[in-house]
């Protein structure tokens, strides 16, 4: 499949995923993963598409030492090349304001990331998980995130409301893209943001064929713009639907894209 593709003169792009992907225990990036990540960097770009902000994907980075070609960031708001931004779009003041009154109203447990800081109402006794963002409250929360630049935000049901909790404001808010990642955190970015719109646009641009690995709900998009994708076992069924090959662990990918290592 590489071989093939790299014979068209575009070139191919590894993108993983983070939680539940390359950070299986969203904590700590397995050293043979962080091995083959190198050993696959001597054949492709690398890539990073996530939820995330850009400031915890350059966490990642140190942690394995590489520095990715592709950096994808809140699901394809933020999305750098070669270190070159090619787009940068947050939350519109107004659905942001409108957002926020919504949240406030039905006491919905929260956090909004502005790209420096996760800020709102959700806390976490496991630190670890957060990498190098802060988690913190501001006087007049919801008013002063209705001023501020705001990229995503994650709202935090109970596991057996999400889905409920999804379709609803799927209907209240038509003109945003809002998707789960995992079983209790509902995403909520621009409308047309997504990973597979940044995929979209980097091939556009870049010229570039894609391996994509991923396990949630916002990483089906970017599946549909691969060439090759990958699903994790542990993902929902509707997401493994969309894979042409399931794998157990991460490092499984070495058998399937390099073959004799």
């Amino acid at each position: 499949m590489i071989e093939e593709q790299q014979a068209l003169n575009d070139a191919v792009a590894f993108i993983t995923d983070l939680d539940g992907t390359l950070v299986a225990d969203s904590t700590q990036v397995a050293e043979e993963d962080k091995a083959l990540l190198h050993q696959l960097s001597e054949k492709m770009y690398i890539g990073i598409a996530t939820g995330r902000s850009m400031k915890e994907i350059h966490y990642i980075e140190e942690q394995c030492g590489l520095i990715c070609d592709i950096k994808i960031a809140f699901n394809g708001g933020i999305i750098d090349y070669k270190g070159k931004r090619l787009k940068d779009c947050a939350l519109p003041q107004n659905d942001l304001a409108e957002l926020m009154d919504y949240i406030e109203e039905h006491q919905i447990i929260f956090d909004a990331l502005d790209n420096v800081d996760r800020i709102g109402t959700y806390t976490t006794t496991n630190l670890k998980k957060l990498w190098n963002m802060r988690l913190m409250t501001v006087p007049n929360l919801y008013q002063t995130l209705k001023e501020k630049k705001i990229y995503k935000i994650n709202l935090r049901p109970k596991s057996d409301e999400a889905d409920e909790m999804l379709a609803t404001l799927r209907a209240h808010f038509p003109q945003l893209t809002i998707c789960k990642s995992g079983n209790a955190r509902i995403e909520i970015t621009p409308k047309e943001i997504s990973k597979g719109e940044a995929l979209r646009m980097l091939a556009e641009h870049c010229h570039l064929h894609f391996i994509c690995v991923g396990d949630s709900e916002n990483d089906s998009s970017m599946f549909e713009e691969a060439d090759q994708s990958f699903c994790l076992a542990h993902a929902a069924p509707a997401v493994l639907g969309k894979v042409t090959t399931v794998i157990q662990t991460f490092s499984e990918l070495g058998e399937h894209l390099l073959p004799g290592k």
